[in-house]
């Protein structure tokens, strides 16, 4: 194993364990110098300082994150050897697989941060504290009315294949989280790049629900960079009384009480009644 003659570790300011971990990066992540050259070129670009290394908030701030947990989370999971910087290859390795999740395996990164035990199943107290995590001060009723509506069987806890029903269905969720994707993407290489990488790799088994996922973040993320994001969630909830898709208990489609006017007041007959089967 090596890497692309035409690049040294000098070149990347390295010491010889850092040109290894590149050189494996390079092979594993299928990149050749052309791309590797541009991961360094925005590196050094969002090191303000030029202090060799990426802070928290110089990360935050050239992806405009708003500061939420979950946002630091994902730094401090990048932060391998946990100094608080992300060097290069931390940041080309991390960035590089955190912008490759499809929205399952994104779902996926996010739900295992509360699954402690690994059971695949959290507690409705696990789901509200996530979707807090991911929001921080900027959740509003509009979240907690669906988050009312998740635990369609009453017993107290939702598993994973019910996560990802309720996260298609009502995709604002964990609406920050994909939108932190994708200003990383964005600001990364390019929304065209990393689509045709997921395209290439998508797990066909899920090629539908995760299409009819994406299809909704997007409209939401047009939508509010537009400024018009209440508007657009109050027309997405007329189409979500009944969703045409078998629900985690295999019992047919589900159908949602309260419909646009539940999710706007979250009160009366909204999802905190949960989904009856049609």
């Amino acid at each position: 194993m090596g890497c692309t003659p035409s690049m040294t570790a000098e070149e990347f300011k390295l010491d010889d364990q850092q040109w290894k971990a590149l050189c494996m990066i390079e092979e594993e992540c299928k990149l050749d110098s052309s791309y590797i050259r541009k991961f360094y070129k925005i590196y050094c670009t969002i090191d303000n300082d030029e202090s060799g290394s990426v802070s928290i908030g110089e990360f935050m701030a050239h992806f405009d994150v708003y500061p939420t947990d979950f946002g630091r989370r994902v730094f401090s999971i990048m932060d391998a050897d946990l100094s608080g910087q992300l060097d290069f290859v931390e940041f080309i390795g991390s960035v590089f697989n955190y912008c490759s999740y499809d929205s399952r395996q994104l779902l996926k990164y996010a739900f295992d941060l509360f699954d402690n035990d690994e059971s695949g199943i959290l507690d409705l107290e696990e789901v509200n504290k996530l979707v807090e995590y991911v929001y921080g001060d900027q959740m509003d009723d509009k979240v907690r009315a669906i988050l009312g509506g998740l635990d369609k069987n009453k017993d107290g806890t939702v598993s994973f294949k019910e996560f990802v029903t309720y996260n298609k269905n009502f995709p604002i969720m964990l609406f920050p989280a994909f939108r932190m994707q994708e200003q990383i993407r964005q600001k990364v290489l390019g929304k065209s790049f990393w689509e045709k990488r997921n395209y290439a790799q998508k797990d066909k088994d899920f090629e539908d629900t995760d299409a009819t996922l994406v299809d909704k973040l997007q409209q939401m993320s047009k939508a509010q960079q537009a400024g018009n994001m209440d508007a657009h969630l109050d027309e997405m909830s007329k189409d979500m009384v009944v969703e045409d898709i078998e629900d985690a208990d295999g019992e047919g489609p589900v159908a949602f009480a309260g419909g646009a006017e539940g999710l706007q007041n979250g009160t009366g007959g909204g999802f905190g009644q949960g989904p009856v089967h049609v």
